[in-house]
């Protein structure tokens, strides 16, 4: 067995299964998909830590059990279409391609994009769509999703990003209250108005497009 597939088990076991993620399709998706290839060659080694990992251009690949808790609050099981928020280097987009027909991911950087395509490539999966745009303006042309999860912390989020969503549908992020306060928030739009439960306390970077 390969090193990086010891690695991955044994985060799935130590940092997956003990946060209380119960949905069993996700575990497995997380279980089987080759982080290091979404992360810089030099940090391929640790690809499995227990923290954020700096990809470039001001994105970050989530801790593992941060990012399985916000994929796990949205709806899995509308298979329908994700918005993907600061995609990055694709890692976020490969996951929710599981889990909906269709992945609209947009990223900002265009040399984050074209690794995206790339690393999409490599696994075989075709349907995702990496658009260049905003962040903070999201994708109005396929709207409106089932859900929408954006792949970091953002200080605020702009209203026309709920106007994307559909009914019953929900959005992920983390939202930075202070520069050492954040929290998970999943937010749920039902009848066209938004309400907004917290997850889990967390302090990461911001992303600066928003």
């Amino acid at each position: 067995m390969e090193s990086f597939e010891i690695a991955r088990i044994n985060m799935v076991k130590s940092q997956i299964l003990p946060q209380n993620i119960t949905n069993q399709a996700l575990v497995d998706i997380i279980a089987k998909t080759p982080r290091q290839i979404f992360v810089p060659e030099e940090k391929q080694g640790i690809s499995y830590i227990d923290g954020s990992i700096n990809v470039g251009g001001g994105r970050y690949l989530l801790p593992p059990m941060v990012f399985a808790k916000m994929v796990e609050a949205l709806n899995l099981q509308n298979n329908g279409s994700v918005l993907d928020i600061a995609c990055g280097t694709g890692y976020s987009s490969a996951i929710l391609a599981n889990f909906f027909k269709k992945v609209v991911a947009v990223e900002s950087n265009t040399e984050l994009a074209s690794r995206a395509h790339l690393n999409l490539n490599k696994l075989g999966i075709d349907n995702v769509f990496i658009i260049g745009n905003n962040l903070a303006d999201g994708y109005e042309e396929a709207a409106p999703y089932d859900a929408i999860f954006i792949n970091g912390a953002v200080k605020e989020i702009p209203q026309k990003l709920f106007d994307q969503l559909l009914d019953n549908g929900k959005l992920v992020t983390i939202l930075s209250y202070t520069t050492y306060s954040a929290r998970v928030v999943v937010f749920t739009k039902i009848n066209g108005k938004v309400s907004g439960n917290d997850v889990l306390d967390i302090n990461l970077p911001i992303i600066e497009d928003f």
